[in-house]
């Protein structure tokens, strides 16, 4: 088995993301973290510590749901217009007669 090393005191310069690594069992942690008060750091090393996540807002007001519908709406309304395009267009080329 080859040795292990530990790099300390590096310099990142580029990181590349690929889909298919060239050493499976390499153990590779990257983290960057915004500067905070106090307060903010010891919520959350308490929070990870207690195993407690951060909830992601799933809820939506009534406002937001009707400008959701009316994009959807609207999506809709495009691809019914395309279809409508479309499908004249294979009949013209379709048509023998034209």
């Amino acid at each position: 088995m080859k040795k292990q090393h530990k790099l300390k005191n590096l310099k990142i310069t580029k990181v590349d993301f690929v889909d298919a690594g060239a050493n499976q069992r390499a153990n590779i942690m990257l983290k960057k973290r915004a500067q905070e008060g106090f307060k903010e750091a010891f919520e959350h090393a308490f929070n990870k510590f207690a195993g407690v996540h951060e909830v992601s807002k799933k809820a939506m007001s009534f406002t937001e749901t009707m400008e959701a519908v009316r994009l959807r709406n609207n999506g809709e309304k495009i691809c019914d217009a395309m279809y409508a395009l479309r499908d004249s267009i294979f009949s013209i080329i379709n048509d023998e007669d034209v």
